[in-house]
């Protein structure tokens, strides 16, 4: 390890610590919030997860960690509700995602069921650095519409629509799909 390394990993690990001492959770409540956590969705542990603090207002604290396994990453927000004495989570989603030579694949994630998935190429990737996602270029083989309501895609009438006929919408496959009815 190389002495930028070594300074490099400290000051990754000091960000970590501080992160944790200005948030409202500390190490082993954040342990017990992740277990919690697993209980809604199983594929969620504990272990290797890098904190940082969204914001806090109120009685709300919202979370985003993120963890790294070999080639795969991981992510997940969730928010804390504290109402007196009374503590409740509410989960984001479980996002896990990858790149090979050719495409980078992203799917969310709960229990077994997979809420979307899609590919993008490397190389539209490499062309657009700044992470915004062009919807034209990249390949849904699950949950469109899902994503789409999930990231603030749909207007209001569509949030709608999607909300009443979630159970069905959540499963169609394929990229190419009508625009949801705005009814």
């Amino acid at each position: 390890m190389t002495y930028s390394s070594k300074c490099a990993s400290g000051f990754f690990s000091m960000a970590i610590i501080l992160a944790l001492l200005l948030t409202s959770c500390n190490r082993d409540q954040l342990d017990g919030c992740l277990m919690h956590l697993h209980e809604i969705n199983k594929q969620i542990g504990a272990d290797g997860w890098q904190v940082a603090q969204k914001f806090k207002v109120d009685k709300v604290t919202t979370y985003s960690l993120k963890k790294e396994v070999a080639d795969t990453s991981y992510r997940l927000s969730f928010s804390i509700i504290k109402e007196g004495a009374i503590m409740s989570y509410s989960l984001g989603d479980f996002i896990k995602s990858y790149k090979n030579d050719t495409v980078y694949v992203e799917m969310a994630l709960l229990n077994q069921d997979t809420l979307y998935l899609f590919t993008r190429k490397n190389t539209e990737m490499a062309e657009n650095p700044s992470g915004v996602i062009d919807l034209s270029k990249i390949e849904f083989l699950l949950g469109k519409y899902y994503y789409l309501y999930s990231h603030g895609k749909l207007s209001w009438n569509q949030q709608m629509y999607f909300e009443a006929y979630r159970d069905s919408l959540i499963n169609v496959r394929g990229n190419r799909l009508p625009v949801l009815n705005e009814k």
